[in-house]
């Protein structure tokens, strides 16, 4: 969450929500879940180099997963 709450394009709410309220907003869990699929697709599709579709599944696997799977490549 840290992370997320850092990055220029989330909004003011989430960077200064606390995790539990977070999860409770479900405009604002949305939108944090959002900012990470940007991310990681991001990563996989712009920095890694992966083709589109290999990009989206790899994007949907580590938001599954989590931080974790970022960590692995």
């Amino acid at each position: 969450m840290k992370e997320i709450q850092t990055l220029d394009y989330v909004s003011d709410a989430i960077k200064t929500t606390g995790i539990n309220k977070l999860r409770s907003n479900a405009s604002l869990s949305t939108q944090a879940a959002q900012a990470h699929l940007h991310r990681y697709h991001f990563y996989f599709a712009d920095v890694a180099g992966f083709a589109e579709s290999d990009a989206w599944l790899l994007t949907f696997t580590a938001y599954n997963w989590g931080r974790a799977m970022l960590n692995a490549c």
